[in-house]
């Protein structure tokens, strides 16, 4: 996989919180630019969800060049799926000089972040049924922060 395509999947996981599979999958119908959302219509828990877009995954997810005869934001030569980034990904890391980091990692350092209010309490976008007061928020980092503790050292 090529060095653009790694840097902005990668951008897009830490500004969304989203999954590598959910990003590969991405295709332009999935993009709506005027709401500002993305949609992922097969999650993990098989239900469709949306996702905020901040203004660096939209100038990026605008600019980021297709391949011609394919719907998909992230196609390979033939117009084809990625099935994985793990070389690019690594290739990457260790140019930047970081070692031992996983691409779920990035999820966990969305979580971390102020990530989880933008996602999960979108205030310009109705229909949240959480909370988001700081407390809840706070709560739900606490819980990320102690499963990448167990699961990342």
């Amino acid at each position: 996989m090529y060095f653009p395509a790694v840097r902005a999947i990668v951008v897009i996981a830490l500004h969304t919180g989203m999954r590598l599979g959910e990003i590969l999958n991405l295709r332009d119908r999935d993009l709506d630019f005027g709401s500002g959302l993305i949609l992922i219509p097969d999650s993990k828990n098989g239900e469709p969800r949306h996702i905020p877009m901040d203004s660096i995954v939209a100038s990026l997810l605008t600019h980021h060049p297709r391949r011609p005869g394919s719907d998909l934001v992230f196609a390979n030569k033939t117009g084809g799926r990625f099935l994985e980034i793990r070389g690019g990904f690594k290739n990457a890391c260790e140019r930047a000089g970081v070692l031992d980091l996983h691409f779920h990692d990035l999820l966990l350092r969305f979580a971390l972040d102020d990530g989880w209010r933008r996602s999960l309490c979108p205030q310009e976008h109705s229909g949240s049924q959480i909370d988001c007061d700081d407390a809840t928020v706070r709560s739900l980092q606490s819980g990320v922060q102690a499963r990448g503790r167990q699961s990342y050292g």
